[in-house]
């Protein structure tokens, strides 16, 4: 990673300003999915090879910009109202019709 990336990650202290920076440079963006790509893997590599109750752990990659956009347009389609950006476990209270959804259709694993 260039020195003018680092400057711009170094100065965001939390992920959602690191989140604002990256959205408004794309370059920024794709050069921090590099950096972490290594990393990742090899955390990926140690996790295959863990079992959990004689089990196999899973492992999934990210979701895509494209799933992010369609689970977001199935929210919205349940209730316009809701703003896509509050969507914490904390924030479900105040939206009666997703989380009678998500009771009746999710399990929650510990």
């Amino acid at each position: 990673m260039d020195d003018e990336a680092e400057k711009a990650i170094k100065k965001s202290n939390t992920l959602k300003a690191l989140r604002d920076v990256a959205e408004k440079k794309q370059d920024l963006q794709d050069k921090m999915k590099q950096s972490v790509h290594k990393p990742t893997e090899l955390l990926e590599s140690v996790f295959e090879r863990l079992q959990y109750t004689s089990q196999p752990v899973c492992i999934t990659g990210s979701a895509s910009e494209e799933e992010i956009s369609k689970i977001t347009q199935a929210v919205l389609d349940l209730d316009p109202n809701i703003d896509v950006n509050t969507l914490q476990k904390c924030h479900l209270k105040n939206y009666a019709k997703l989380s009678e959804f998500i009771d009746n259709h999710c399990v929650l694993r510990l």
